[in-house]
C-alpha cells in the first residue's frame, strides 16, 4: 500500500499485484479411528486462485466438495497443510490457525 493524499482514507491498494492470491492450498483434517489407524482426509488439494480489487469469485460444487473449507482456510480459521495464502501483498498463510 502506499499514501495517497486524494483517496478518502489516504491510503490506496497497490495495483501491480493481486488483492488475494492463494497458492497451491492443501486441507487435511485427522478423520476418525478405523480398528487401530486413523485416517486422513484430504479437504481441499492443490487450489490456486487470485483475485484483483473489486472483483468477485463464486465456488460451485456438490456438498463436501471443500467450498467452506477452502474459505475458512483462507481466513486462517482451519489449519493449511502446505500452499499460500497473500493478500494485498503480505503473507498471511500462518496469521490465523494455519501453520
Amino acid at each position: 500500500m502506499r499514501i495517497d493524499k486524494r483517496s478518502p482514507v489516504g491510503i490506496t491498494p497497490d495495483r501491480s499485484r493481486p488483492l488475494l492470491e492463494v497458492e497451491n492450498l492443501r486441507v487435511t483434517f485427522g478423520g476418525s479411528s478405523i480398528g487401530t489407524r486413523r485416517t486422513r482426509v484430504l479437504a481441499v488439494d492443490g487450489v490456486s486462485l487470485s483475485l484483483d480489487s473489486g472483483e468477485t469469485l463464486g465456488l460451485a460444487g456438490e456438498s463436501g466438495s471443500g467450498k467452506s473449507t477452502l474459505g475458512y482456510a483462507i481466513l486462517g480459521h482451519y489449519p493449511c497443510e502446505t500452499g499460500s495464502v497473500a493478500f494485498d501483498g503480505e503473507d498471511i498463510t500462518h496469521a490465523g490457525t494455519c501453520k
